[in-house]
This record gives C-alpha cells, structure tokens and sequence, in this order.
C-alpha cells in the first residue's frame, strides 16, 4: 500500500484531487476496518 501511494503522480494539476482520492481511500479502509 506504502509502494502504491508513493506511486502516484505528484506535483501535477491533480495533485489535489489525487490527495483527496488517497484520503478517502484510507478513510474507507479505516472504516471497513472498524466494521469487522
């Protein structure tokens, strides 16, 4: 997960949204975490 998130493009016009879509992914999984 590390390697992915390093992998991604940074310093691009996305970069927020990269960033926002990174942070929601790592709410999900908390939450999917938590459920079990």
């Amino acid at each position: 997960m590390i390697k992915f998130f390093r992998n991604l493009p940074a310093g691009k016009a996305g970069n927020r949204v990269t960033r926002y879509l990174v942070y929601a992914l790592g709410e999900i999984i908390l939450v999917v975490i938590g459920s079990f």
